[in-house]
């Protein structure tokens, strides 16, 4: 949060520099007018998150930027598709399950997530769908096939688990 912050500040025309006594300069590079709303807002951002800035303004810019992808990889290690809602609480529920059970299984379901695939509800429990068309991971529902039979169908009883697993967890919390 704190990388995207300044990145997010410095879009606007504001330098941000640390100063002694963990301190923020904050000033306006010359030829910028940002919206004083949006000024404002990132601004109350930092304040509210000045110990995040503050650790990410003592790296080098090199630094920082390797923290933040670090973080982003921690924030979605267990849903890597945030933009896909309906299903978010379920793949969080069975990507940790996953990974506790089998570190390949829980990288071929997370990779076959960061590929579009969702979870639904059907029947009693969980079903992977792939995203398969124009502008998706699979163009045609051969190319699923073929991907599944090589990434997912080895650990075919293990995945069930996992699903079952978190299709109890569903029903009965």
């Amino acid at each position: 949060m704190g990388y995207d912050i300044i990145s997010r500040l410095e879009e606007l025309g504001y330098n941000l520099e640390l100063k002694p006594g963990r301190k923020i300069n904050i000033s306006l590079k010359p030829g910028f007018k940002p919206d004083p709303q949006k000024a404002e807002e990132l601004i109350n951002e930092l304040k509210a998150n000045k110990d995040e800035i503050i650790k990410y303004l003592s790296l080098t810019e090199e630094e920082a930027f390797n923290l933040y992808i670090e973080e982003l990889r921690e924030k979605n290690r267990y849903d890597p598709r945030p933009d896909l809602k309906e299903d978010h609480d379920y793949w969080q529920a069975v990507l940790k399950e996953a990974e506790k059970l089998d570190k390949q299984i829980y990288s071929n379901l997370h990779g076959f997530r960061c590929a579009g695939c969702r979870l639904k509800i059907e029947g009693d429990g969980l079903r992977l769908f792939p995203a398969v068309g124009p502008g998706q991971q699979w163009k045609d529902k051969r190319e699923w096939i073929q991907d599944r039979q090589e990434h997912l169908l080895p650990y075919a009883k293990e995945i069930k688990e996992i699903f079952e697993k978190v299709s109890q967890k569903i029903y009965f919390v």
